[in-house]
């Protein structure tokens, strides 16, 4: 999700950290560190969905370990 989609939502700016310059640059960095073991998940969805996609994600990964396969690696 942009920045400025997320300042969109209800609530933004109401917390300490959410401005839009410095949520400006923290996407920065976060693109700056993504590589091909990143699960990018849409934010644009229902929070239920945004949940759900997450869960799915959190889920496949704690399986995947308890296989004995490497964290960095499913």
């Amino acid at each position: 999700m942009t920045v400025e989609e997320a300042a969109k939502r209800g609530g933004f700016g109401e917390e300490r950290y959410e401005k839009v310059e410095l949520q400006q640059k923290v996407k920065e960095k976060f693109d700056a560190m993504r590589d091909d073991t990143w699960h990018t998940v849409d934010a644009n969805q229902p929070m239920e969905n945004v949940q759900a996609a997450v869960a799915a994600h959190a889920a496949t990964a704690v399986d995947a370990c308890r296989a004995g396969k490497p964290l960095r690696y499913f």
